[in-house]
């Protein structure tokens, strides 16, 4: 709701048939870092997220928007 229309979120998901389970709420960090440490380009906050289940894994990727010019050499991020 703090982003109003500032915010474009793209969501995809390959082979999710069901049959696979995860445990509750294990995305929800990367999730919400996304949109903590995201950064407003060209006036919107891109997020987007990827679900692929494959051979019995699931790759979860999530990218968010960030300003290329700020380079931090603290922290594990």
């Amino acid at each position: 709701m703090r982003f109003h229309d500032t915010l474009q979120v793209t969501i995809s998901e390959e082979n999710i048939t069901g049959q696979h389970q995860i445990a509750p709420m294990l995305f929800i960090p990367f999730v919400e870092n996304s949109f903590k440490h995201g950064q407003i380009k060209n006036g919107i906050l891109k997020v987007s997220i990827s679900i692929i289940v494959e051979n019995d894994r699931v790759l979860f990727t999530i990218e968010n928007s960030t300003n290329d010019n700020s380079k931090e050499d603290d922290g594990i991020g």
